[in-house]
């Protein structure tokens, strides 16, 4: 008797971990889903896509028709941004008049158009001769932040996934 008890106990046990399991798959399923049709309804030629998990949620990277983008999505599924490189010429005017005010605007290295639920901003990178920026600018002109290094952003993303340090 006590043995079939622990029988039943341990199947009782097993079936609860099997549903939990199964539930987790379940919700995974759905978030996919949800993340797929925002990329096929506002990137319809996307294509290599890959998936990256980060902490705070989920990057898609792939190529739509020969644009390079990466879109965000938080833990629970929920569209953040998306990035799309361009070159430097597709920048908005006003935001080429302020590089060439406040820097050189031939030192423009990449350029990325940010496109979130309620705003579109563009992050740009600069090189000059000591220093690395990266700039965030509002649509017309205006610099929002200022990010500056003696590396450049991309080399400091790199060197981050490393594990080397800067100061």
């Amino acid at each position: 008797m006590l043995l079939l008890k622990k029988y039943i106990w341990c199947l009782l046990v097993l079936m609860a971990t099997l549903g939990l399991l199964s539930h987790c798959k379940n919700n995974t399923t759905v978030a996919a889903d949800k993340e797929m049709v925002v990329l096929k309804k506002y990137f319809p030629n996307a294509t290599e896509i890959n998936i990256d998990t980060l902490g705070n949620g989920i990057q898609y990277n792939f190529l739509n028709g020969d644009e390079q983008c990466e879109v965000f999505f938080d833990s629970a599924s929920n569209y953040k941004f998306a990035a799309t490189y361009i070159e430097p010429e597709n920048l908005p005017d006003a935001i080429k008049n302020t590089l060439k005010k406040n820097y050189n605007f031939e030192s423009v290295t990449v350029a990325k158009q940010i496109k979130s639920p309620d705003k579109t901003t563009y992050t740009v990178e600069i090189q000059m001769p000591t220093d690395f920026y990266s700039l965030d600018c509002s649509e017309d002109g205006k610099i929002l932040k200022i990010y500056k290094s003696q590396l450049s952003p991309t080399e400091s993303a790199a060197q981050e996934e490393e594990g080397v340090e800067n100061d």
